[in-house]
């Protein structure tokens, strides 16, 4: 076999998959929305829609006290918390996990890790924060639910449920360097994704 063989075109997408938008009076809820998205879905492809609360406000109102959402966002280091919180309460079968990027020799491992959770047939909440270079400081942070992931060659995309734009499928393409290309609010990187797992009980 040829050494570096081109790697085969991947492609995987999750129907389905909800795609709410900003809740009036509420700011910067997009990690417990970009959420929501996945349980909802979860919840649906795995008959457990009876352990969650009724309502998609109800839904929302609990994922915002669980991980303590502010007017200025949710902390990213209560995320993972307020996920695993909401799950034990509700009694979920759920597997939260926190998968963060790793950048070796400026190459981004998050695409790779994005397809893997979607191919295990998990769903996946990533944040990007804005910033200026790799290594600059975050001006921002964003958090979206992500449905599916393509590749052609070396480039790579993703396509995403983004709480700004609730309206249908957003695609971006992901440079080597964990850049995500040409979202609204500007220069992106890949931080970490948080994706969850339903467990055969």
């Amino acid at each position: 076999s040829a050494a570096g063989a081109a790697k085969a075109d991947e492609k995987i997408f999750n129907d389905k998959v909800p795609d709410l938008g900003p809740r009036a009076g509420k700011k910067n809820e997009c990690v417990p929305i970009a959420s929501a998205n996945s349980l909802q879905w979860l919840a649906v492809k795995h008959s457990f829609t009876d352990n969650m609360p009724a309502t998609t406000t109800d839904l929302l109102n609990e994922l915002d006290q669980d991980m303590q959402h502010t007017a200025a966002g949710v902390a990213p280091d209560n995320f993972l918390p307020g996920k695993v919180a909401f799950t034990n309460r509700h009694t979920l079968s759920l597997d939260n996990k926190k998968i963060d990027a790793v950048v070796t020799d400026g190459k981004s491992d998050m695409w790779d890790k994005i397809l893997a959770e979607l191919k295990a047939g998990e769903d996946v909440e990533l944040v990007i924060d804005f910033k200026d270079s790799p290594s600059g400081t975050v001006k921002a942070s964003h958090a979206v639910t992500v449905v599916g992931a393509h590749s052609k060659g070396p480039k790579q995309w993703i396509t995403v449920h983004d709480p700004l734009t609730p309206n249908g499928n957003d695609t971006y393409k992901i440079e080597r360097n964990g850049q995500v290309t040409g979202h609204p609010l500007g220069k992106g990187f890949c931080r970490f994704i948080i994706s969850e797992s339903y467990v055969h009980t």
